[in-house]
């Protein structure tokens, strides 16, 4: 217990530290609000330490209902800001404005705004897929932004490669080193870049092509069910420090209220 608080008193000092001369600080939870632990513990402390406003994210589900939040409400009381309902499929999101939405206020639970699901902003970049499987960038070396949206394994498929390919925009392919006929299909569609397992270097052709269209080739030394292994575990970490995905993020909060989120925070427009 004394540890605990010692630990708060820091946070307390961290925050004052950080917060002087500034218009407002947003401290990120550890998430998982929803379930009894020592991180749902945490958020509530120091909330309440801090006296600070709380702003909860829910994931939208069909079976989203305002009892998921009847525990955190009685801990926050007047902290509870509002909600946020994120991951909202595109063609639920004017069920999820009428329904959800009036389910929530009726409770009394404010509804700040609805993020719809997208791929833009759930993948990761190609930089941050690189470090994750300990890669070398071998081609297009500065253009290592992009956001992989969509994973695609060159197996062998039953259609043409081509045709193949061209079902998913801004993927990640991993494919064999040897296999430079599917190297260049890959590289016509809509591609973020070349895993190339099996650790030998690609043929010039394929590398040349790929420079061309400005594509990142990397070479793993990783066997490819290891490196698929390793791709679930990276797309499950996405970071917002991408100005790829700032730009697409501008576009789906055009038509927030934000007079309400910011009243609702405690801060003027």
């Amino acid at each position: 217990a004394e540890d605990s608080e010692d630990l708060i008193e820091e946070i307390k000092r961290c925050y004052a530290e950080i917060a002087e001369d500034k218009d407002f600080v947003l401290i990120e939870g550890l998430g998982g609000f929803t379930r009894d632990g020592d991180s749902t513990l945490a958020c509530y402390r120091i909330s309440e330490a801090l006296n600070v406003p709380v702003l909860l994210i829910l994931r939208y589900s069909d079976t989203l209902e305002p009892d998921i939040l009847e525990k955190a409400r009685k801990e926050l009381g007047n902290r509870l800001a509002g909600v946020v309902i994120n991951f909202v499929p595109e063609k639920k999101m004017a069920k999820a404005m009428n329904e959800a939405v009036a389910k929530f206020n009726d409770a009394g639970i404010k509804v700040l705004g609805l993020i719809s699901e997208d791929r833009t902003l759930a993948g990761v970049s190609v930089g941050e897929l690189a470090e994750k499987l300990g890669a070398e960038i071998i081609t297009a070396k500065n253009n290592t932004e992009g956001i992989v949206e969509n994973i695609m394994l060159a197996s062998l498929p039953l259609e043409p490669a081509a045709s193949y390919f061209g079902r998913k925009p801004n993927k990640a392919v991993v494919i064999r080193s040897e296999r430079y006929d599917t190297q260049l299909a890959a590289l016509e569609t809509s591609t973020a870049c070349l895993i190339l397992t099996g650790n030998t270097e690609p043929q010039s052709m394929v590398t040349n092509f790929a420079e061309e269209k400005k594509i990142p080739v990397m070479l793993v030394k990783k066997e490819t069910d290891e490196v698929l292994v390793d791709l679930e575990q990276a797309t499950g970490l996405a970071a917002f420090n991408n100005r790829n995905k700032l730009s697409r993020l501008q576009q789906l909060l055009a038509n927030w209220d934000f007079k309400q989120f910011y009243a609702a925070i405690g801060r003027a427009l």
